[in-house]
């Protein structure tokens, strides 16, 4: 019998759960003794805040011993995932790492999901587990008590659309085209705040007069004009 949620799936995608793709892992806990040096460690702000994880994004440390690193390794295409905290929109935020860091570790209040496959385009990894329905989907099978919570077992079940890797490519230098384009645009923005704020700044202290005016500004205290 056909699975009815196959019917609308578009033609050389597949529909599987994030368990058939990755291998999830706990990470490590440590007392805060241990933190501020030694081996790099992925921690929660990081993937929280970065979709996608470079070598220099990664500056926390925290010392432990060879069998603790081997164990709770951080490598290049894994993708993590926030694991707990207040609110239910701030779990199970996805962030991959693009770059080999040595001896690279991976928080306690993050999730490793280690790829069990080649199909999978680690850009577009980063682009898709971060869209609103994936994101839904994370949240109605995660849990909350005094914290919201999340799991490998949770993320297991999560439904994902994988297309063809050439059209994963694709999609990712799309995306990234229009990521680029962004970052140009909001840097025009920035420049333009810091000009009006300079302008801003010679209009309300009569250091530059607009055409048409040229008589004294008046010096007053505040209490002539207002009641404080």
């Amino acid at each position: 019998m056909t699975n009815q949620k196959q019917i609308n799936i578009t033609a050389g995608w597949t529909s599987l759960k994030l368990g058939d793709l990755f291998e999830f892992k706990n990470g490590l806990n440590k007392a805060k003794d241990f933190f501020g040096y030694g081996t790099p460690i992925v921690n929660y702000n990081d993937v929280y805040k970065k979709t996608f994880l470079h070598k220099k994004d990664v500056i926390g440390l925290v010392s432990l011993s060879e069998n603790e690193i081997i164990n709770n390794s951080a490598k290049k295409n894994d993708v993590f995932f926030t694991r707990t905290s207040e609110t239910l929109k701030e779990i199970g935020l996805a962030s991959v790492l693009l770059d080999d860091i040595d001896k690279c570790v991976f928080s306690g209040y993050v999730l490793r999901a280690r790829p069990k496959t080649n199909k999978l385009f680690s850009k577009y990894c980063a682009y898709s587990l971060r869209t609103p329905s994936i994101r839904k989907d994370i949240m109605n099978k995660s849990s909350m008590t005094t914290r919201a919570l999340t799991s490998g077992k949770f993320l297991a079940q999560v439904e994902y659309l994988l297309p063809p890797l050439p059209e994963q490519k694709r999609i990712v230098k799309v995306l990234e085209t229009w990521d680029e384009a962004i970052d140009k645009l909001t840097r025009k923005i920035e420049i333009k705040k810091n000009i009006k704020k300079g302008l801003m700044q010679k209009l309300l202290t009569g250091k530059v007069r607009l055409p048409g005016f040229s008589g004294k500004w008046s010096l007053i205290k505040l209490k002539e004009i207002c009641t404080v």
